[in-house]
C-alpha cells in the first residue's frame, strides 16, 4: 500500500484579501490538497515558490505586483511548478495572456469550491483547468484568427 503523505498536493496560495485565502482552505479541508504557504504579493510568491517548490501555485490575477508577472517569472523559474490563476473575468484576452505567461489552469473566483481540489489534481496530472464557459469563445478565437493554408491529412 502507497504512502497516503505521498500523494499529498502542496500548493502556495498568492492572494491578497483574506477572506479569499480563507475560502481556498476551506474548499481544501481534508481533500489531500493542502495550503504549504501563502503569500500577498507577486514578489513574496515569486521567492517563495522558488524556495518551496510547491507542486501548484494558486495565484490570483489582481495580486499587489502582478498576477500574470508572478505566474510567468515563477513558470520560467520553478519548471516543475503548475501555475494555476484565479480570476474575476471570463475574459478571453485575461485567459490568453495568463497561458502565454505559463499558466495551466484559469479558474474563476465564484467556481463551486467542492471542484477546487479536483481541478487542482488535474493542473499536477498533467491536464488544463479551463472553465467551460471560456471553451467555445476560445475556439471561436482561434476560428476568427483564420488559417492561410489547409490542414495538413491525417494519414
Amino acid at each position: 500500500m502507497s504512502d497516503p503523505a505521498a500523494s499529498i498536493i502542496r500548493v502556495l496560495l498568492a492572494d491578497a484579501r483574506p477572506l479569499v485565502r480563507l475560502g481556498v482552505h476551506s474548499a481544501l479541508r481534508d481533500t489531500g490538497v493542502e495550503i504549504c504557504v501563502e503569500c500577498m504579493n507577486a514578489r513574496a510568491a515569486i521567492t517563495t515558490a522558488i524556495r518551496e517548490q510547491p507542486d501548484v501555485c494558486l495565484i490570483d490575477l489582481g495580486l499587489p505586483g502582478g498576477g500574470i508577472e508572478a505566474a510567468e517569472t515563477i513558470t520560467d523559474c520553478v519548471p516543475n511548478t503548475r501555475v494555476v490563476v484565479l480570476a474575476e473575468s471570463q475574459d478571453v484576452d485575461v485567459f490568453l495572456h495568463s497561458v502565454d505567461a505559463g499558466a495551466t489552469g484559469y479558474l474563476m473566483a465564484d467556481m463551486n469550491p467542492n471542484r477546487l481540489a479536483h481541478a487542482l489534481r488535474d493542473v499536477v496530472e498533467g491536464k488544463a483547468a479551463v472553465p467551460r464557459s471560456l471553451v467555445m469563445p476560445v475556439v471561436a478565437e482561434i476560428a476568427a484568427a483564420g488559417c492561410d493554408s489547409p490542414p495538413a491529412p491525417l494519414s
